[in-house]
């Protein structure tokens, strides 16, 4: 049932005609009087429903359970679905009956992060303590290099593909790979590495760009060359860790976005958008004030009302 809250003794009329719900509000114990017109409400609460494009609320999809476990990291594409399980790097097969593949055992219980290579053909992965990529169903490990001055790309906390590249994110170091060679880097000094002043929070990219966090601010990396890239700030506040999901071909906001990064920021500042061109949205600022948070998780579901939906832990 979705839930309005009465503002009286200071409205020139008596009744109000609800014609559409615009959204939730909770920065103040009232939603702001240029809200409440025949045009639209805020609402101060919705539980178990969902906004449409028409703005009537409608009751939200339940959900069944497929398959128990203790899982962490769950990503997906169009081909697979990936999560960690007790420490094991696990496949989750969908059908009647869900079932699960290890396809890697003893990666740990930390945090798993994913990118796509290649149209679904290739998955990379690393969590800080292994790295790997997955093709037709199995993992494997990177090919030692063999040639001078190479050496194999370390385990990260992140992961991104851009341009050609692998980047894996060590702390507030930021490793890429050979151009067309995801497995390998060059050691020699300035040749494959950039640093931050802190610990990456996030790092995504979009078509031209990379969109980063160092916890404290929120940064465009302007330029397809790792060598050209010029570092914008955008906002005084960082985003949360593993909220951060990519985007394609979807509308958000009434703002139709071809390639853009969505995610959760720190202190409460709500769900921002990244997008080309170092476009920068805060979707909800005005409105909404999110729990504080440092670290998490999130995933666009989809569905007649696609949803970001992220989690988090403290």
């Amino acid at each position: 049932m979705a839930k309005s809250t009465t503002i009286k003794g200071i409205l020139p009329f008596s009744e109000v005609n609800y014609t559409k719900f615009l959204g939730l509000y909770n920065k103040d114990l009232f939603p702001p009087l240029e809200s409440i017109r025949p045009n639209g409400i805020l609402l101060s609460e919705a539980k178990n429903v969902d906004i449409n494009d028409a703005f009537k609320p409608q009751r939200r999809d339940g959900f069944s359970l497929k398959l128990s476990g203790s899982y962490r990291s769950l990503w997906a594409n169009n081909s697979i679905i990936l999560a960690v399980d007790s420490g094991n790097l696990i496949r989750i097969i969908p059908g009647d009956t869900y079932t699960k593949q290890i396809l890697r055992a003893n990666v740990g219980d930390y945090n798993m992060d994913f990118v796509e290579v290649g149209y679904s053909e290739y998955v990379y992965y690393s969590n800080g303590v292994v790295i790997g990529y997955i093709k037709n169903f199995i993992s494997n490990e990177l090919p030692v290099a063999t040639i001078t001055y190479k050496k194999v790309m370390p385990p990260g906390h992140l992961i991104e593909l851009f341009r050609g590249r692998l980047y894996v994110v060590v702390g507030n170091l930021v490793i890429y790979s050979d151009g067309a060679n995801y497995n390998h880097y060059d050691i020699r000094e300035d040749k494959s590495f950039f640093q931050f002043s802190d610990r990456l929070t996030m790092f995504r990219s979009v078509l031209d760009g990379i969109w980063v966090s160092d916890g404290r601010i929120i940064m465009f990396l302007d330029g397809l060359s790792p060598l050209k890239m010029v570092r914008k700030t955008v906002a005084d506040y960082g985003a949360v860790e593993g909220s951060a999901v990519k985007i394609s071909g979807k509308t958000v906001g009434g703002v139709f976005y071809d390639n853009a990064v969505i995610f959760r920021a720190i202190r409460g500042k709500g769900i921002c958008i990244g997008s080309n061109s170092g476009q920068f949205v805060n979707l909800t600022e005005d409105r909404i004030i999110t729990e504080d948070a440092q670290i998490g998780t999130a995933i666009i579901r989809e569905g007649e009302i696609n949803q970001y939906l992220s989690i988090t832990n403290g």
